[in-house]
């Protein structure tokens, strides 16, 4: 048991080793000589602390040298830094020869005078801690197992802390990291799911830049909860990766916030993992590349936010995430993976998306049709950037565009678009790929989406409230209406430019509420292939059928409008249910011998060939000719 209560030691070397286990808390007042260097070895296997300055601070005017097998070291103070202990200008703390290779050492109300450069290396098992009433002058260089950063101040230039222990250390923080410094924070303990926390319970003040290094460990800069405390990253100061570089592990940002406008980097590799949870705010441009990204809660506020994932395992994020209106943000699938970037919580961008792609799948909002929406904000867009969307699949679930901006979606190579249940698009809607999923979204717009690949198969379920171009230029076949019927509110035209085949109406009551053209070109367009009908609807109007000689099995027209052929109709089950169903001279052939089922009216100049038409039930319902302007003999 050693206890030092007040004493002064003049001499150039003062030796200090303490065998036993059970605590000593000296009540401190000591002075060191200025020529004097002091060694404390704590040579016990314990959890119990040898405290030097519990009650009146020490005054170190030489150098400290420690030492440790197993006990609890406290330099000065015991854990609240009420009762400060001052080290010279101009001398060191060091680790002496036996090593500091277990137990911890802890600096509370431990104050340097002057900037003379620290270093500390711990070994073994052993941990530091640096807490309240903390304040190192000079640079400072730590290597230790365990670090806790529990409320000191670091005012030199650079600070360089490296864990080397695969525990789990939690700091309180409350930390102030001073104006001039870079602090470099290096998780150097190899493949682990244990975490670094750097302000569990209060926010560290970062006025100067942050250098962060994992090679393994899950380093969170700050909080590890969302709302617990919040640090701050000072104006004009950065966070980046340093020579070390990130390689494996996770960054996590959990309530940072960066003041002012600096353009932010991280640049992880390999298997690393950054992560950007909830009370994060980056008020500069951002710019990320990491083998994993996680959105799950940030406000990024940049003019430009570049996040580009390059490693091939799924990335799911929670959402939740706040795009500032005068954004830009581009997301880079640069892998064979797939992302998604709402799994949980809509997302909200206020400002412009741009997408980008070489790999598997990128999910601009959810996974599902019944995820919380995602909203694009009036008067923004979202397109594909300069690297194109050359693979993989571009999906939108539960996303909504409000405003009526247009909005243009270009996709080469082998990539596909997918508008899933959920999604909705306000304004006009232009879409080029080498294959098009329409699969449950509301397109309010005029649309035009041009299939340049592939064959697609289409669930339907989808509504075109406006005017709407389908565009096959392809040898495969595109199916609309696969499993459920869609709805067109608008005009639409079905156009074949190759030799494949489009199938509109394949299954279901389609409901077609403007005109209707289909115009097959050298290749094919059915109606109906899969027991679909095409429903004519307009309620008051003409809406025109331009078949262009495709047979439509199953026509029933329901509206009180009227519904007029622009070209010869075959049909194998035609319904005129209500309203006028127009021959407008055009002639009309039913594939086998029927009649044709009417409660409305059908109007007809009289010179029209009807072909295996036994019957225009007229009992149920009304023929009228109206001529065509010319004379001649019509047989009734």
């Amino acid at each position: 048991n050693i206890y030092l209560d007040g004493a002064t030691f003049n001499g150039t070397t003062n030796s200090f080793t303490k065998t036993g286990t059970t605590e000593n808390i000296s009540t401190g007042g000591n002075t060191f000589g200025s020529s004097s260097t002091t060694t404390f070895y704590y040579n016990a296997t314990t959890t119990n602390g040898w405290y030097l300055a519990n009650s009146t601070g020490n005054t170190y005017n030489g150098d400290i040298v420690v030492e440790n097998s197993g006990g609890y070291l406290a330099i000065a103070d015991d854990s609240n830094g009420t009762v400060i202990s001052t080290f010279a200008s101009g001398k060191t703390i060091t680790v002496g020869a036996n090593g500091f290779a277990a137990g911890t050492i802890r600096f509370y109300g431990f104050t340097q005078s002057g900037t003379t450069a620290q270093t500390l290396n711990l070994t073994g098992t052993a941990g530091v801690y640096f807490g309240a009433g903390t304040i190192v002058g000079g640079n400072l260089t730590v290597s230790a197992p365990d670090i806790y950063l529990n409320g000191a101040t670091f005012n030199g230039t650079t600070n360089s802390f490296k864990k080397t222990n695969t525990t789990t250390n939690t700091s309180a923080g409350g930390n102030t990291f001073g104006s001039s410094s870079t602090t470099t924070f290096y998780f150097n303990a190899g493949a682990t799911e244990n975490d670094w926390v750097l302000a569990g319970t209060t926010g560290n003040t970062y006025n100067g830049d942050i250098v962060v290094e994992s090679d393994g460990g899950d380093l969170f800069v700050s909080d590890n909860a969302d709302g617990s405390s919040t640090s701050t990253l000072a104006s004009g100061k950065t966070i980046t990766v340093g020579a070390n570089g990130f390689t494996a592990g996770d960054l996590d940002l959990y309530d940072f916030t960066q003041s002012g406008t600096t353009a932010q980097t991280l640049t992880l590799t390999s298997t690393a993992r950054i992560i950007f949870r909830g009370g994060n705010i980056f008020n500069g441009n951002l710019t990320v590349s990491s083998p994993e990204i996680y959105l799950n809660g940030t406000t990024f506020n940049g003019a430009t936010n570049s996040f580009t994932k390059t490693g091939t395992s799924t990335n799911t994020s929670d959402g939740g995430n706040t795009f500032g209106s005068s954004s830009t943000t581009t997301f880079y699938l640069n892998a064979n993976a797939f992302w998604t970037l709402a799994g949980t919580t809509g997302n909200t961008y206020n400002g412009d998306i741009v997408v980008e792609s070489s790999g598997a799948s990128l999910r601009i909002a959810g996974d599902a049709a019944g995820d919380s929406v995602s909203t694009l904000a009036s008067g923004k867009t979202i397109t594909v950037g300069a690297n194109g969307f050359t693979a993989g699949n571009l999906v939108f679930y539960a996303f909504t565009q409000s405003g009526t901006t247009a909005q243009t979606l270009t996709l080469t190579g082998t990539a596909s678009a997918y508008f899933f249940g959920g999604t909705t698009f306000n304004g006009n809607l232009t879409v080029s790929a080498p294959a098009i999923y329409l699969n449950g979204a509301t397109f309010n717009g005029a649309s035009s989406f041009t299939n340049t690949g592939a064959g697609v198969t289409n669930t339907g379920g989808n509504t075109f409230a406006s005017t709407s171009t389908f565009t096959l230029g392809s040898t495969g076949t595109w199916r609309f209406a696969g499993t459920t019927a869609d709805t067109y509110t608008g005009n639409v035209e079905f156009a074949n430019t190759s030799t494949g085949t489009i199938q509109v109406a394949y299954a279901g009551t389609n409901d077609f509420g403007g005109n209707v053209t289909l115009t097959p070109g050298s290749g094919t367009i059915t109606v109906g292939a899969g027991g679909g009908t095409a429903q004519f609807s307009a309620a008051t109007g003409t809406q025109t059928l331009t078949s262009g000689g495709v047979t439509i099995p199953i026509l029933t027209h329901t509206g009180a409008g009227t519904l007029q052929l622009t070209s010869a109709l075959t049909s194998t089950t035609l319904t005129n249910l209500a309203g006028t169903l127009d021959l407008n001279g055009q002639a009309l052939s039913l594939t086998a011998a029927a009649a044709v089922s009417n409660s409305g009216t059908i109007k007809l100049f009289g010179s029209e060939t009807l072909t295996n038409v036994n019957n225009l039930d007229i009992d149920s319902g009304t023929v009228t000719y109206t001529g065509n302007n010319t004379t001649g003999t019509y047989a009734i």
